[in-house]
């Protein structure tokens, strides 16, 4: 019987096996004190995080008093294992305690012995060659044509220049019969041969990223809590600039221009187009009414982007400098043309150009990418297989197929896939535990740069008597990232994926008792509990298509009750645990509705009318009376809080958010429905409450680091359990794709 795969921490040279309770050094055993070791273990599964000494104490002497020194001397003696990288991958917070600033990769191996690395293990893994393009720079040396004053984001730590050889093995057991088969994978493996990934950036905090037509230059957008800033990487000498300062906006899409002397970006909720010198300077706007980024065809003479419409989003094409335009094809009903970064892309040979469409049929929604004539507008829809994320295009260097960013399981599971523009056939390009976002070509399609993203959440319990004080009580690093709530008796239901995909746990509010309550099937994300204590609702696509289901308390009786156009939908239970309370934000709802527990039609209790892009989250109060949520005002699209009646209406009171809040917020209601509180989902650290009596909001918790993806209140509202942490991610270049 085989055994479990069990999950390692890799970063720089170094393999950390929990399982074992041992670190390798290029396949050597460091030898480490047990609790030297297990700093080390905290450390590494809270990366990017600061944990204070006090909680680092209680983590590693739970039922001892020890003296701070105590911990001083751990740090000291991983340090010096570390060697040279150690004082720059174990930060020192001062005032507060320690921080790990590692790149940290998890990746799943055979539980076999790893002391000697050239033995043959099942870990799924892509040639990997690891540079630093993220060092210090010196003020000397600098060729005229790239400037000389180049600095570094504040508060970053560049990596040492390291090389990494990622072995790729796939061992296949043969026996009599089984010939052809290996005889059949020798040929396709021969047709399409693994390709090489490299790590240009070491920062864990890259969200966008571009690669210059030549190749010689990497642009990335980096941000450090509210700010955003853009920096341009210079390959062949690993040199960084910063190209515009860190300001509190976000960054949309960025690209190069076809002569790779300009950069143009969006910037988000704006639908404009900007564009700025390669090496900074002032800005110039571009396009308005666009949203999508650019496209430009081989030859550099159009563009071609994605334009809204009254009712309509519109694929046009115009020459390079914006004029005469004209509209290559239109969504139809049920359609949108998606607004990811990367979601356009013009062929090789300038015939067509391919964006990823997203459309709700019937009794689905999904994701599938169409390649338009680039003259003629005729489609060719490419959906032989079902994707549930589909993050960017592009087009292999001779025109024969796309390459996506996708997932056929969950929205944090995304790798390059190549689809066959011939028979619609798919393979995958990388297969690793990583996440990737967005995809950009060079001028040859022969190189892209992508990013690659670690998903980092655990639970925290914070009483309310004490807000200032926090406990983690989960370990594993996507706990409650996708949901987290409470049961009647004071248990936490999260989604999770340390089976290996997401599903529902239980556990004790302490961390105790993890059980799982679903299995092998797919994607089970944003649980939420009657308050009988009786149900869970959740959003699975196990049979296909994303459905809201109902399972018993136990994970016992899994029942469909009604489809979804997404699978992150937020839902609540109402006080009488009568009704699942969510919205929709497509066809034909575009509102807040409530379906019975026991299944049925939904009934809707507020539409679309002073609103445009609906409603984003929701919550019910305790008291049955209301329901808060948050939505978009229709003249300037700014973020608000509002409440309606629980059994349905317009909307009767209504907040103003903090001026940082432009896109979803979650509305959590207070044990006694007196209050709102609120956080910006998935990006910052806060969480702010709003009496309902109009008074004004204030900040009720700030972590200070980590983004909050969701927190509940337990039924007595003594405690708070909050999911924090952040999405990790760097800029990585593949080559060799065919």
């Amino acid at each position: 019987m085989a055994q479990p795969m069990k999950e390692l921490y890799e970063f720089g040279s170094f393999t950390l096996d929990v399982h074992e309770s041992r670190l390798l050094r290029e396949g050597r055993a460091i030898p480490l004190k047990p609790k030297v070791l297990e700093t080390l273990v905290v450390l590494v599964e809270n990366t990017g995080r600061t944990l204070d000494k006090e909680e680092l104490m209680k983590r590693l002497w739970p039922d001892s008093y020890v003296e701070e020194a105590n911990l001083a001397v751990n740090i000291s003696q991983l340090r010096k294992a570390l060697g040279e990288n150690g004082d720059t991958y174990i930060e020192t917070v001062p005032k507060r305690g320690y921080r790990f600033n590692a790149q940290v990769t998890k990746v799943l191996a055979d539980p076999v012995d790893m002391i000697v690395r050239e033995r043959t293990r099942a870990r799924v893994v892509i040639d990997e060659e690891e540079t630093d393009g993220q060092r210090a720079l010196p003020a000397a040396d600098v060729t005229a044509a790239f400037p000389q004053t180049l600095s570094k984001p504040k508060g970053l730590r560049w990596i040492p220049r390291q090389r990494k050889l990622a072995v790729v093995a796939f061992v296949v057991i043969l026996t009599a019969g089984l010939g052809l088969g290996m005889f059949l994978f020798r040929s396709r493996s021969n047709r399409s041969s693994p390709p090489n990934s490299t790590r240009l950036t070491n920062i864990g905090r890259v969200t966008l990223t571009s690669i210059s037509p030549n190749g010689e230059y990497v642009a990335y957008v980096v941000r450090e809590d509210k700010l955003q800033s853009v920096w341009l990487l210079h390959r062949p000498s690993s040199r960084n600039i910063e190209i515009i300062p860190a300001v509190e906006k976000t960054y949309w899409t960025i690209n190069f221009t076809p002569d790779g002397n300009h950069i143009e970006y969006n910037l988000f909720p704006e639908q404009v187009l900007y564009r700025v010198s390669l090496f900074g300077g002032p800005t110039t706007k571009v396009l308005e009414q666009i949203s999508s980024g650019v496209a430009y065809s081989p030859n550099g003479n159009q563009m071609a982007f994605v334009r809204p419409g009254d009712d309509k989003l519109h694929l046009v094409v115009a020459n390079a400098d914006g004029s005469n335009q004209k509209v290559l094809a239109s969504t139809i009903d049920g359609e949108r043309f998606a607004y990811f970064p990367s979601t356009l892309a013009w062929s090789p040979d300038g015939a067509s150009i391919a964006l990823i469409v997203w459309r709700r049929g019937p009794n689905d929604a999904q994701f599938f990418p169409v390649v338009f004539g680039a003259v003629d507008g005729k489609r060719l829809e490419l959906k032989s297989h079902q994707w549930v994320a589909l993050r960017g295009v592009s087009w292999v260097n001779d025109g024969s197929a796309l390459l996506i960013v996708a997932s056929d399981e969950d929205y944090d599971s995304c790798q390059v896939w190549r689809v066959s523009c011939i028979d619609g056939s798919v393979e995958k390009v990388t297969n690793d535990v990583n996440s990737y976002a967005t995809l950009r070509p060079n001028g040859t399609n022969s190189e892209f740069v992508t990013i690659r993203q670690v998903p980092m959440s655990t639970i925290w319990i914070v009483p309310q008597d004490d807000m200032t004080k926090a406990t983690q009580v989960s370990s594993h690093t996507t706990d409650g990232m996708w949901g987290v709530c409470w049961t009647a008796d004071g248990k936490l239901i999260y989604a999770s994926k340390a089976s290996g995909r997401f599903d529902i746990w239980i556990m004790n509010h302490d961390g105790t008792g993890r059980k799982q309550l679903t299995a092998d099937s797919k994607a089970n994300l944003i649980p939420t509990v009657t308050p009988d204590g009786k149900w869970i609702a959740f959003s699975s696509n196990r049979t296909g298509s994303w459905k809201i289901w109902r399972m018993g308390i136990d994970g016992t009786n899994p029942v469909p009750l009604t489809d979804l156009s997404d699978g992150y939908i937020y839902k609540a239970a109402s006080a009488d645990s009568r009704w699942i309370i969510y919205e929709d934000r497509n066809p034909p709802y575009f509102g807040v509705l409530k379906e019975s527990i026991e299944g049925g039609a939904p009934i809707k209790l507020s539409q679309e009318n002073d609103h445009w892009g609906a409603y984003l989250r929701i919550g019910a109060s305790p008291d049955g009376k209301w329901v808060a949520l948050s939505y978009r005002t229709a003249n300037d699209g700014t973020t608000r809080l509002g409440i309606i009646p629980y059994d349905g209406g317009d909307l009767v009171k209504t907040f103003d958010l903090p001026a940082d809040y432009t896109y979803e917020c979650l509305p959590r209601w207070t044990a006694d429905s007196k209050a709102i509180t609120y956080a910006r989902h998935t990006i910052g650290s806060k969480i702010w409450i709003q009496p309902i009596d109009g008074s004004p909001a204030r900040v009720l918790v700030d972590f200070k680091s980590d983004n909050i993806w969701d927190f509940a209140w337990s039924p007595d509202g003594k405690e708070l359990a909050v999911a924090r942490g952040g999405r990790f991610g760097d800029v990585v270049l593949i080559s060799n794709v065919r």
